[in-house]
């Protein structure tokens, strides 16, 4: 059953009088249009607050010499360039951090932040065991939370290293877990951290550390508290009140088919989603120009079943980020036939991504997607990619994007291991060979899957020679 949850909610507008708001604005693009326009240049607030933070933090802070001065500034210089740029952080981008940061530490540079942007954008020497990584991990955390460095950076060192830490290390983990928990509280308090920003900080910390908590609810309630530093609730809280409620209904609903979910449960799950919807919307309404409170609203109508109020919110996240692969995957699973579509619409929204000249980033390598959550549907899955269109559609995708993303490399990999899914060796070897030394490994399950695909691709195109 379809329920139809459209409280009303008090914002303040601009200026001193109250606006009454509904929920969902059916008049959006006009009637927030001096809203979003009167908002400050967000990416110009960014960029100075990170500069802050990072490159004039090293200069107050870092570990200097002459030796290295000069190349550690343009470091950091860049890495602000590519915080604040919209969209996503290309491999390229990751690999060229983590290359210059590498080139630092080998001439001898004891910058902690230095150190850990070698080990976050390049990786720990892959010759670590998963111990030694996680040893290394805490040497880097516990030399910048030593330091001068401000809280921003402490608690990325230590939110990064502890996810690296197993059941082995969990007194280090609890002692992480609060150590980050408490630099969320003097980031809260900073009014100069941007409204995005925070919000970053805020859900990477509770999506990691709830699973420390007693639960994802409790992790929520612990996190608000420190965000919790002026009378009215921030864009973060609002954030992260919504998707915290929207897990504690399907809490409430349990996994169970709708028919034999009890009416309690069924009662909670709507009521919990309602306050996931007003603390989402409310979000939205703070910061209209951004993509994750619509995006998010996606999950509250995934158990609605609401497909023109998806449709609208879609529109939204899309609008606010055209690079928004969240939003695509959300209503993928909207239209997925054990919840609200078919397969054809499947099919049809991943072609939508595929022809579509709004929308960037890996969005239109979604085609590929629709056939993979088609495939899952199938009674003989292996023989799904062995259709002549399916493949045409593969091809076309990666292609399409590769020519305009060309050292995406590991776009390029993933397309290895769907030419061999398909039995398409020549598409394949060609690909591995633009690769050479670039492939990525870790593309694939494990090495062994690695190995195999290139082992059959070898066999098939030299017998084909």
């Amino acid at each position: 059953q379809q329920r139809s949850l459209r409280p009303t909610i008090e914002f303040e507008a601009l200026g001193a009088c109250a606006l009454e708001v509904p929920v969902d604005y059916p008049d959006w693009e006009s009637k927030l249009q001096g809203k979003i326009t009167a908002l400050p240049n967000e990416e110009s607030k960014a960029a100075e607050w990170h500069r802050a933070n990072m490159v004039e933090a090293y200069r107050k802070h870092g570990h200097r010499s002459p030796k290295w001065d000069e190349d550690a500034n343009a470091l950091m210089e860049r890495w602000v360039a590519v915080a604040v740029t919209p969209g996503y952080l290309t491999s390229k981008q990751s690999k060229e951090l983590g290359e210059k940061a590498k080139v630092l530490v080998d001439r001898g540079c004891s910058d902690p932040i230095v150190a850990y942007m070698r080990a976050y954008y390049l990786g720990v020497d892959p010759k670590f065991s998963k111990l030694k990584r996680a040893a290394e991990w805490r040497r880097i955390a516990n030399a910048v939370g030593a330091s001068d460095y401000p809280p921003e950076r402490k608690f990325w060192a230590y939110l990064h290293a502890a996810s690296w830490m197993d059941s082995t290390m969990a007194e280090t983990i609890m002692e992480y877990y609060e150590l980050t928990l408490n630099a969320v509280g003097k980031i809260a308090r900073d009014p100069a951290v941007p409204d995005l920003e925070l919000a970053e900080i805020a859900t990477h910390w509770y999506l990691q550390q709830r699973q420390n908590a007693r639960s994802d609810f409790e992790a929520w309630r612990q996190i608000d508290k420190k965000l919790n530093v002026d009378a009215k609730p921030s864009f973060a809280q609002n954030l992260l009140k919504g998707r915290a409620y929207v897990n504690y209904a399907w809490a409430a609903r349990g996994g169970q088919w709708n028919f034999r979910v009890g009416a309690q449960g069924s009662d909670k799950f709507f009521e919990r989603l309602s306050v996931a919807e007003e603390a989402l919307v409310t979000a939205w309404y703070q910061r209209p120009d951004d993509w994750r409170a619509p995006t998010y609203l996606l999950d509250v109508e995934l158990g609605l079943g609401r497909h023109e109020f998806m449709e609208r919110r879609f529109e939204r996240a899309m609008t606010a980020s055209p690079a928004n692969y969240e939003a695509v995957q959300r209503k993928f699973l909207f239209l997925e036939p054990r919840w609200h579509g078919t397969l054809p619409e499947i099919v049809d929204f991943g072609r939508e991504c595929f022809e579509s000249t709004k929308w960037t980033g890996t969005v239109p390598l979604s085609l590929v997607e629709a056939h993979r959550r088609v495939m899952a549907y199938q009674d003989k899955q292996e023989q799904y990619f062995l259709r002549a269109e399916v493949w045409k559609d593969i091809h076309a995708s990666y292609d399409q994007y590769l020519k305009r993303e060309p050292d995406d490399h590991l776009s390029r990999s993933h397309f290895v291991q769907w030419a061999a899914l398909c039995e398409q060796p020549a598409a394949a070897r060609e690909a591995l060979d633009e690769l050479g030394t670039n492939v990525v490994k870790s593309a694939w399950k494990n090495e062994r899957e690695f190995e195999k695909d290139v082992a059959w691709v070898m066999m098939k195109t030299e017998k084909d020679l």
